[in-house]
């Protein structure tokens, strides 16, 4: 019996009343503990910077006012963008080389000659500057400004005309007069309708040489 309690005596045993047990409380009523979820705490965070692309970005904004994020060093990529700019203008001008045509202009003129130690002192004269060879050689070569002139020995040469060799000088008249100081029989300058100045000299084995200078407009 819910509530009784017995004692024992002599004459039998007594039951007695025992006074009742508090009603239990439903769960409902019982205060809670604070209820914490994940999404309240994170909505009570401070809202961070618009610039934070990502979760560890370094490149986020200094301070929440919007400051521009540093720029990130890139060595190996600009180096690598150095060296693709430079081929693509390395390949432009091979380009625009290919355009123009491969001939850039004559690099030398070859002349036979009998006797190599007077062709040598007769283009010393004319301006020009030994180079390679000597006198006691069959092949020489001598410079002037970007022109060259090579000499081969060939006795068995034999002179005929065959057209000449123009050089072009700042001053014809003047060069024509250095040549007259040097004993070499150059002929006086004269215009030409083309719009050039221009004398003519043969050298020792009958090789025709002309120096023009442009005239202007």
């Amino acid at each position: 019996m819910e509530g009784c309690a017995s004692v024992g005596c002599s004459r039998g045993t007594i039951f007695a009343l025992a006074p009742p047990r508090p009603a239990l409380r439903p769960a409902a009523d019982l205060p809670t503990a604070p209820q914490f979820r994940c999404g309240a705490a994170r909505a009570a965070r401070p809202a961070q910077p618009t610039s934070m692309a990502r979760t560890g970005d370094l490149r986020a904004s200094n301070s929440i006012a919007g400051e521009p994020p540093p720029a990130r060093s890139r060595p190996n990529q600009r180096k690598f963008s150095t060296r693709l700019g430079t081929l693509g203008v390395s390949y432009l001008s091979h380009v625009a080389r290919e355009r123009d045509g491969m001939i850039r202009h004559i690099a030398a003129a070859t002349f036979a000659v009998h006797d190599m130690p007077r062709s040598i002192e007769f283009y010393r004269k004319l301006g020009f500057e030994l180079v390679y060879g000597d006198e006691r050689a069959t092949f020489s070569s001598l410079k002037a400004g970007d022109a060259f002139v090579n000499l081969v020995v060939s006795p068995a040469y034999e002179h005929r005309w065959w057209g000449r060799v123009i050089f072009r000088v700042a001053d014809v008249d003047g060069h024509q007069r250095s040549l007259q100081e040097h004993g070499l029989a150059a002929e006086l300058p004269r215009n030409a309708p083309w719009g050039e100045r221009f004398f003519h000299i043969i050298d020792p084995d009958g090789h025709e040489l002309s120096f023009t200078e442009l005239l202007s407009a």
